[in-house]
């Protein structure tokens, strides 16, 4: 049985580091492991004895005061049943602001047949799509395991779901090397719309169909319901 621990995934990678839109978290990689503590019921004490790592240290590291080592990190993940690598990818997040300044961007200077609108709440819910969506690419790109990150997003649409889910297989299934994913992420912080195309992330129909769901019995773009992708960790239970 699983547990669900609410983090927003960006996965780890040194060479991803240069693009700047990730962020390392050390709060968040603490409240992780707080949270999948509590959820198994298991006490500081007992995490302690299983570990080796004394309760000072462990509440330090929930804190997020502590820059705990990979060895420590490794012994705290085990009677947890967490993947370490795992939870240093959940604990690097993604500015999605970054993005949101590019889809608005590549619309403006590079006009696409895809999706036009004057309609500034149309407007607003297309670049979120564009946005979230990119973001979502470039957990993919980056993780370890594509498909089951994939799988711990919730999306708004089917098809968002079922485009996504075949990026992930197609990473899966035909690694690339990481000149060809560096390149890959650079095209989606620069030119999102166009990159999301080439991919078949991005469609059409999917936009129409997003928009309107966006936008029903909204009469303000300030009101439109924005999709920030969240990424849920699973924990052994």
């Amino acid at each position: 049985m699983s547990a669900r621990i609410l983090v927003i995934c960006a996965p780890f990678g040194e060479a991803y580091l240069m693009l700047g839109d990730l962020v390392f978290d050390s709060k968040r990689l603490g409240q992780s492991m707080r949270n999948a503590r509590n959820l198994l019921g298991i006490s500081l004490r007992h995490l302690s004895t299983a570990s080796g790592v004394s309760t000072s240290q462990i509440l330090r590291v929930e804190s997020g005061e502590y820059d705990c080592t990979l060895t420590t990190l490794v012994r705290l993940c085990g009677p947890l049943g967490i993947k370490y690598g795992s939870l240093l990818e959940h604990c690097i997040t993604i500015d999605i602001s970054i993005y949101d300044v590019a889809a608005k961007r590549e619309y403006l200077e590079e006009p696409s047949d895809l999706y036009r609108s004057s309609d500034e709440r149309k407007l607003k819910a297309f670049l979120n799509l564009v946005s979230s969506s990119a973001v979502v690419a470039c957990y993919l790109v980056r993780s370890s395991s594509p498909l089951e990150t994939v799988n711990a997003f919730e999306f708004p649409l089917p098809e968002q779901a079922n485009a996504l889910r075949a990026f992930a297989k197609n990473l899966s299934e035909n690694p690339k090397p990481i000149e060809d994913r560096f390149g890959l992420l650079t095209g989606l912080q620069t030119c999102p719309i166009n990159t999301l195309l080439v991919y078949k992330i991005l469609t059409g129909p999917l936009a129409e169909k997003y928009v309107a769901i966006r936008i029903k019995g909204v009469s303000k773009p300030e009101n439109v319901e924005l999709w920030i992708p969240f990424h849920y960790m699973s924990v052994k239970q």
